[in-house]
């Protein structure tokens, strides 16, 4: 699945095949997260398939870094801490939770709610995380348009959901941890919207935790990726 930002006319096909046979090196995760929150990166383009995240990002010449405020909300919700306890532990009120995560989202080139933050994101900013900082990617740099990109390759977070679900509720939660609402998953399944939130909540009690972004970091947690040069 693609999310594509300001990097639509660039082929994912050609840099996702350069990064796997013939990347540039290693890249730090954590080092790529803190260059987009500095505002030194800006994501462009995001994509999955079946093994591997990708994350396309641009070199920027304006830096617009996130406020220290804003960062930690961001990053608290991206790890999948409840936005309710983080508002109520914070002394703020929801929507400025919701919203302070979406504005800090915008700097780095992501415009969306904080529960709809493409896959690979979600990945590369848990690199935030103390346990998560030795993750590393492949990574190729390529120029286009006359801009400097890079492209990281990170391994799924979901790759061993096999070993918790059913075939059905595999396909299904890997979906909607790509960022696929229950209808465009039903559209793809040829089913109904409701056996998809039957089938996700089945999902999210066998794993015992509930919530696009808990999931994906219960997940990480489970099993940290290395490195997608598998």
């Amino acid at each position: 699945m693609n999310h594509c930002l300001d990097g639509n006319d660039i082929d994912v096909s050609v840099v996702v095949d350069r990064v796997l046979v013939s990347p540039d090196c290693a890249y730090s995760l954590y080092d790529m997260w803190r260059c987009l929150t500095d505002g030194v990166l800006r994501v462009v383009l995001s994509h999955c398939d079946e093994n591997t995240c990708y994350l396309v990002v641009r070199h920027s010449e304006v830096c617009a870094r996130i406020n220290p405020q804003q960062l930690r909300i961001l990053e608290n919700v991206l790890h999948g801490y409840c936005p309710k306890r983080l508002a109520i532990d914070l002394g703020l009120a929801c929507s400025t939770i919701t919203a302070s995560a979406k504005l800090a989202l915008a700097k780095i080139g992501v415009d969306c709610l904080p529960s709809r933050v493409p896959l690979p994101v979600v990945v590369v900013a848990r690199a935030s995380d103390a346990r998560a900082r030795p993750l590393l990617g492949n990574s190729y740099s390529f120029t286009h348009r006359g801009d400097l990109h890079q492209i990281i390759a990170v391994g799924r977070p979901d790759l061993h959901l096999s070993n918790y679900l059913p075939p059905a509720e595999v396909e299904v939660m890997r979906a909607r941890l790509e960022g696929l609402s229950h209808q465009r998953i039903a559209r793809v399944r040829r089913t109904s919207e409701r056996t998809v939130a039957n089938q996700l909540a089945s999902a999210s009690r066998r794993l015992g935790v509930s919530g696009r972004l808990d999931i994906i970091g219960h997940l990480a947690r489970q099993s940290l990726p290395v490195s997608a040069s598998n």
